[in-house]
């Protein structure tokens, strides 16, 4: 497998929450949230599938669209495979 993960700059509105969330974010901490991307801008990437169903940054996608941000970087992980997409999203909430 390899390990050379390439990120991109893709329009907010191509991206979209999977349903059910695993970890709902308070309103106090997406305002929190919103306020540091609105002086710093997006600094850490959103972990996407090839869709653009986010498997990681939920929170970060929701904040960077209230404060008017328009594209957002992305890692795309599509070339994994459903399970392993997953097993991903379920660890990464555990952390």
């Amino acid at each position: 497998m390899s390990n050379s993960l390439k990120m991109r700059l893709v329009p907010i509105g191509s991206l979209r929450i999977v349903e059910p969330q695993l970890r709902i974010h308070s309103a106090a901490k997406l305002r929190k949230l919103k306020r540091h991307i609105e002086r710093f801008g997006v600094l850490v990437p959103i972990l996407v599938d090839g869709q653009g169903a986010i498997i990681d940054g939920a929170a970060r996608f929701e904040a960077a669209k209230a404060a008017g941000v328009t594209h957002v970087n992305v890692i795309d992980v599509g070339h994994l495979s459903a399970d392993e997409i997953r097993s991903i999203r379920l660890s990464l909430k555990r952390l």
